[in-house]
């Protein structure tokens, strides 16, 4: 429940310049994923789930909760969405389709475990994450708030109607919003 409505935030992209935040830790979690699911079909192991599937660490994930929530209270969120299912990759794409604007990520920003690679980063289900935006005039707010805690901001919201994946600054990946949003609403077409 929502006491106050006008206080409820959408995960679509709201304004080109927004900074991208990712809060909480991405770890190699990707079984019983789609990912996972698709690397096994092309090994020829299809059936396979993976084994690390993802855990919730109780303390941490409340404390990002309730510091999401205190950012929301405050009025410094223009976009909040979770990843758990398909990852930051997923949650992006339908933040950028939400709102018919494009990103600059930073994959290599995003906070994991040691030796998580770029694919897992952007795939993982790891619980306990938040994908977010905020005007750059509050991005200092947010970082109060969440402060010992892992957050960092990984990119931008761009006009350019296209999400661009960096790593380190080279372009790992760029997919024209437009053909994201095709792609996806054919997936319902064929159910």
């Amino acid at each position: 429940r929502i006491a106050d409505v006008s206080k409820a935030v959408t995960m679509d992209f709201k304004e080109p310049g927004d900074f991208i935040y990712v809060a909480g830790v991405t770890r190699e979690e990707l079984g019983g994923s789609e990912y996972f699911r698709m690397l096994a079909q092309e090994s020829g192991k299809p059936g396979a789930v993976g084994a690390t599937v993802p855990r919730v660490d109780p303390d941490t994930a409340l404390k990002t909760f309730h510091a999401v929530h205190r950012a929301i209270e405050d009025g410094l969120l223009k976009s909040c969405r979770s990843p758990s299912k398909g990852g930051l990759g997923v949650a992006l794409t339908l933040c950028c389709i939400g709102g018919g604007l494009g990103c600059d990520f930073n994959v290599a920003s995003v906070p994991t475990k040691a030796g998580v690679a770029p694919d897992t980063a952007l795939f993982s289900e790891s619980n306990s994450r938040f994908l977010l935006t905020v005007a750059p005039k509050d991005a200092e707010a947010l970082e109060k708030i969440f402060k010992g805690l892992p957050i960092a901001c990984v990119g931008s919201v761009t006009e350019t109607g296209r999400m661009m994946i960096l790593e380190y600054g080279a372009k790992v990946g760029e997919i024209s919003v437009l053909d994201a949003a095709a792609a996806f609403k054919k997936t319902l077409a064929d159910v």
